[in-house]
């Protein structure tokens, strides 16, 4: 089962004008649009994308499929999904506090599910697309869509970058067991100065 990470992170919009429609949070209201998005738990890569208004609950996009596993926070408690294993994390109820096994899972799950907030902050921070200039759902979309490519894009670049570091250090490893010693530190000049004396 391929494990994937649900995410969901608000874009606000022209909140005063009232062009976009928002929620309430608290005693604050949120105008803009939702990004619901599902993220590759392996590759940290943007896999499905879809776009919303404010004022719809997350917990009613459902971007999972049968043969996943899904990881999901406390906002997705009591709706099912349609993966084969879903690992949302538990809420405590007023009648049913959570008990210390709940806890337990719920923090395995909240160290892999935190990994699916980067792709996000990087959406937002990077790109500054936290902000939506547009005011209907299709043209958000279209531009959620541009971001999400620009994210995976950027992520393939951090890939690289790790692979080759890791093919740099294993050719100095190689390098080391060849010459007696580390290239970068003079081994073996060392030891050509201690076998002179």
């Amino acid at each position: 089962m391929r494990p994937l990470i649900r995410h969901a992170a608000i874009r606000h919009g022209p909140g005063e004008a009232g062009t976009a429609p928002g929620r309430k949070k608290g005693k604050k209201s949120q105008f803009g649009d939702t990004l619901h998005t599902l993220i590759d738990k392996e590759w940290h890569s943007i896999r499905r994308v879809t776009t919303t208004t404010a004022s719809l609950r997350d917990s009613r996009i459902n971007l999972s499929k049968p043969g996943e596993t899904v990881y999901r926070d406390k906002g997705y408690f009591g709706v099912k999904p349609a993966a084969s294993m879903d690992k949302t994390i538990h809420r405590a109820l007023r009648c049913h506090p959570l008990s210390i096994r709940e806890k337990r899972r719920n923090r395995a799950i909240g160290r892999t599910r935190a990994l699916g907030e980067r792709p996000c902050a990087v959406i937002k921070r990077h790109f500054n697309a936290g902000l939506v200039l547009v005011t209907t759902v299709t043209r958000g979309h279209l531009a959620n869509v541009i971001a999400c490519f620009n994210s995976n894009l950027l992520q393939l670049r951090t890939i690289q970058g790790k692979e080759r570091a890791e093919r740099k250090l294993l050719r100095a490893d190689s390098a080391e067991r060849l010459g007696g010693g580390s290239t970068r530190t003079g081994g073996p000049k060392l030891k050509r100065f201690h076998s002179k004396r």
